[in-house]
Parts: structure tokens; sequence; C-alpha cells
């Protein structure tokens, strides 16, 4: 009989050590696995050159530029996104803050304009359009981002100068 205890005491102390090692191994995965708060946009994936994806800049910088283009004269125009719901995200689409700084490179003669955007908006400025494909909202601010379309606008081609014949002037007969 107290054989059959002893046994029985051996298997219920083998079942709570299994139990508690696959508590334990089932803590140790979730804490060393991603998290929701780490999720991230998926990849940009195959896209047309003209397409890129804007990240946040984790620290808040304003200047921190995360995309941009080159124009076919030399200028240049930086991308930064900012999205505007971090604190309280709005019903509905999401909307963002975008900063368009022209001539970003060369610092003592920038500018920059910062649009409130949503999905579909088209901005036309510094001799670009810029589209809003997408604004990603994720768990984690610091993981949002924007997908959009940079392409420099077409150059009007110049106007043609007429030349207009002159005629030689001639004097009127003067009465007198």
């Amino acid at each position: 009989m107290r054989a059959m205890r002893r046994s029985r005491w051996i298997t219920v102390g083998a079942a709570g050590a299994v139990a508690v090692g696959i508590l334990v191994a089932v803590l140790v995965h979730q804490a060393d696995g991603p998290s929701a708060n780490d999720a991230e946009p998926p990849p940009l994936g195959a896209h047309k050159a003209d397409v890129q994806r804007i990240v946040v800049v984790p620290d808040g910088n304003p200047m921190g530029h995360t995309g941009g283009i080159q124009l076919p004269d030399g200028r240049s125009v930086a991308f930064n996104v900012v999205t505007s719901d971090l604190i309280k995200p709005a019903p509905g689409p999401h909307e963002a803050e975008l900063a368009l700084e022209q001539d970003a490179l060369e610092r003592d003669d920038s500018q920059s304009d910062w649009h409130l955007v949503k999905a579909g908006d088209v901005i036309t400025e510094y001799g670009i359009r810029v589209k809003v494909l997408k604004i990603w909202r994720m768990p984690n601010p610091d993981h949002d981002a924007m997908d959009l379309q940079a392409d420099p606008l077409p150059t009007p081609p110049p106007t043609p100068v007429v030349t207009i014949p002159s005629t030689p002037a001639t004097a009127s007969p003067s009465t007198s």
C-alpha cells in the first residue's frame, strides 16, 4: 500500500514538474518573441521607383528627414512625417503631418512647409507632386510610417519668342 502511495506522489510530482516546465517555456517564449508593440508596417515590396516609405523619426526631431527627391535642376526636397493623432487615435482615416523642405541639404537657404494629410491627398509644391498612398499607424508610434509617391512636375516648354518684322519708319510729308 505504501508503495502505491509513493508511486502516486511521484507521478503527481512529475506531472507538476512538467506543467511548471511548460509554463516557464511559454513565458520565456513570450518574453523573447516580438510583442505587438514592436510591430512594424509590412515591407514596401515591389514598387515603382517614385514610391517610398517615410518613417516617423523616433526622437521627434522635426529636422530628421527620412526621405526625399532630387530634382533635375539639382535642388532637393526632403520629407519628414509626424503622425498627428499620436496621443489618441481618431476614428476614421489616419492623418499625419508631412513636411516638405526644399534644398534641405543646403541648410542656410532651406524652406519648409507642413501639411496635414490623409491617404489620397496630393500636394504640389517646390516643383514636385507628392501623393499620399497610405499612413501606417502601429501600436508603437515610433514605428508609424507613410507611403508616398513623389515625382518632379514636368517643366513647361519655354514660350516661343515670335519676332515681328519691323518696317522702317517713314516720315510723313509735313505741310507747312
